[in-house]
């Protein structure tokens, strides 16, 4: 009877080649998981493309630039596209930012809206919230902005697009009224 010697240096030489060779179906395994996940990923969703900033439409005399009276409503145009083929079912929400002096946030809610194929140039009047009209005219004169996202929501329930960001340029609430 013949008993194998372990520690002979072909028997090394097999467990280590052994050893190489499934170390490298590990690593090919891998790789091509990684390639199928890849390959299998949705292509982003992405039809709205960049927006511009948002031209503030108010102006009140005597005060350069974009400003409004405390409690009115903010006139702003701003153009957004979808750059798709069909319509696009859209959920968005905004808030009134504070920039001088900063510290206040005040969320205003969102919505859902349809966006037509092509660029569509849009006129709001957002209605001034309570906690602005509150904090504007203690402070007199103040610096905001408006900011906010819209999502495309895909057809059918698969989910929701790349989001993008938007903002209004800056304006000054006159606290004095």
């Amino acid at each position: 009877m013949t008993v194998a010697n372990r520690d002979h240096p072909v028997a090394r030489a097999d467990r280590a080649l052994i050893t190489a060779a499934l170390v490298a179906l590990a690593a090919m395994a891998l790789l091509a998981a990684v390639v199928v996940t890849v390959l299998a990923a949705p292509d982003p969703f992405d039809p709205l493309g960049d927006y511009p900033a948002q031209r503030v439409l108010n102006r009140v005399p005597g005060v350069e630039g974009p400003a409004v009276p405390v409690g009115d409503d903010l006139r702003v145009t701003g153009v957004k596209c979808n750059d798709s083929d069909r319509a696009v079912q859209v959920r968005g929400a905004y808030a009134w930012v504070s920039v001088d002096p900063r510290g206040s946030t005040v969320y205003v809610g969102g919505g859902l809206s349809e966006r037509d194929p092509g660029c569509t140039t849009f006129r709001f009047a957002n209605p001034m919230p309570p906690e602005v009209i509150a904090r504007a005219s203690r402070l007199g004169r103040s610096v905001w902005h408006l900011v906010g996202f819209d999502v495309p929501l895909r057809g059918n329930g698969r989910g929701e697009g790349e989001r993008v960001d938007w903002q209004t340029e800056n304006f000054t609430i006159i606290g004095e009224r």
